[in-house]
């Protein structure tokens, strides 16, 4: 009769063995997948951010103009007694200023506000003998007067002969110039955002030839910092305990059972 008891408490327990088992089996089994799927939650977030940068700085384009209108996805107004007259010559057309010999401002209004070290500007046709005419080119961006630094200017552009940079930070014509000075600058210490851009063709002696500029930059709309990150469900510290417990006593019951 006890031989009999005895097995039958062998049996039963043998059998809560297996069940405890097969649930710590099932609950490790959930865990990993759990983890797993973490796991591809995130790689699949840092696909979408890669193709999603991807996509946005393939749209983004150079865009050139020196009146109204819409450029690509920028949209240009002006205003101010210097904007309106164009001219081609030394291999650009542009907005002419200074035809009249006297001083005047052009201010391009940008829609939306653009990265302002995309912006850059090509002049030529800059005149100064520094003895009977002389002419400079002033920039302003968002209202503040832009100092051009040597690192900003490649001169000349073109045929034109070479200009150069003021005390101030402006551009006049070289020493020795045949009247065609010409370069590009590029404003590389300009503000993130820039909805608006001056040129100031100011007359400083006699009557030089008046320049001619044109205006470039990228159509793409400033970025503003990145959102912040989605979390993604991960195992916690008392998790990952709690899995390394059940792995653990999963174990020592395993072993048991084959014992």
């Amino acid at each position: 009769m006890m031989a009999g008891t005895d097995v039958k408490r062998g049996i039963r327990a043998s059998a809560l063995r297996v069940i405890g088992s097969d649930l710590l089996l099932g609950v490790a089994r959930r865990i990993h997948d759990a983890l797993a799927w973490a796991v591809d939650a995130k790689r699949m977030a840092f696909a979408c951010i890669t193709v999603f940068t991807t996509v946005s700085v393939a749209q983004a384009a150079q865009q050139c103009f020196y009146q109204p209108g819409t450029y690509g996805a920028l949209t240009v107004t002006q205003s101010g007694p210097g904007c309106g007259t164009s001219l081609t010559f030394g291999g650009i057309t542009g907005l002419y200023m200074g035809d009249s010999n006297v001083t005047e401002a052009c201010t391009f209004n940008l829609a939306p506000a653009v990265q302002g070290n995309t912006i850059n500007v090509t002049l030529t046709a800059h005149s100064c003998n520094n003895t009977t005419y002389c002419e400079e080119a002033r920039f302003s961006l968002n209202g503040t007067h832009y100092v051009v630094a040597p690192a900003d200017l490649v001169t000349p552009f073109g045929a034109g002969s070479a200009v150069t940079i003021t005390g101030a930070g402006d551009i006049v014509e070289a020493p020795g110039g045949s009247s065609a000075g010409s370069g590009v600058v590029t404003f590389h210490n300009a503000p993130a955002s820039v909805p608006s851009i001056n040129i100031n063709h100011v007359i400083t002696l006699g009557a030089p030839n008046g320049t001619i500029y044109l205006v470039c930059a990228n159509d793409a709309a400033v970025v503003g910092p990145p959102a912040a990150p989605t979390p993604v469900p991960t195992l916690t510290q008392w998790m990952l305990a709690l899995l390394a417990a059940i792995v653990a006593g999963l174990g020592l019951m395993l072993r048991r059972r084959r014992s």
